[in-house]
C-alpha cells in the first residue's frame, strides 16, 4: 500500500482529507416544539463527525450530528423513542490568486440555473450566497 501511495501524482497527495468525530452533550435544553416534557429537555449525548476533502481546486466540507432521545423525559412517558439529526455542508474552490472575474452557476433539478459573478482581487476568502428557488410542488 505504501508503494502505491508513493506512485500517486503529487497533485493527488497535496489535497486535504480529514474526518473528525466529535461528542458533546446538552444540559436541560429547551425547545419551542410541542413537547410532552413541557418544553424542557434533559441531558443528551451528541455524536457526530465533520469531514473535509480539498483537492487542488475543488473541496467539500460536511458536518453530521445525531442526538438520540432528544424529546424523551423521565417526567413524561408519552415519548418512547426520539432523535434529532442535523447535517450541513459546503463546497470550496481554490482559484488562482491572480485578479479576475469568475461566474458561479448552480442548476437545481427542474429549475432555472442561478448564477453570480464574483470579482477576485487577489488571494483571499470570498464568500458568496446563491438563493435557490423552491422546488415546485407536484
Amino acid at each position: 500500500m505504501a508503494a502505491g501511495l508513493m506512485l500517486l501524482p503529487h497533485a493527488v497527495l497535496a489535497g486535504d482529507r480529514q474526518i473528525r468525530p466529535f461528542a458533546g452533550a446538552t444540559f436541560n435544553a429547551g425547545t419551542t416544539f410541542v413537547s410532552p416534557a413541557g418544553g424542557s429537555i434533559g441531558k443528551n449525548l451528541i455524536l457526530g463527525a465533520s469531514g473535509v476533502f480539498i483537492s487542488e481546486i475543488f473541496g467539500i466540507e460536511a458536518d453530521v450530528a445525531d442526538v438520540p432521545g432528544f424529546f424523551e423525559s423521565d417526567a413524561s412517558p408519552l415519548v418512547i423513542d426520539s432523535r434529532v439529526t442535523t447535517e450541513t455542508g459546503s463546497f470550496k474552490f481554490r482559484l488562482s490568486p491572480e485578479p479576475g472575474k469568475y461566474r458561479v452557476s448552480v442548476k437545481p433539478d427542474g429549475a432555472e440555473p442561478v448564477t453570480k459573478d464574483v470579482e477576485i482581487d487577489g488571494a483571499a476568502v470570498y464568500r458568496i450566497a446563491l438563493n435557490l428557488p423552491e422546488k415546485p410542488k407536484p
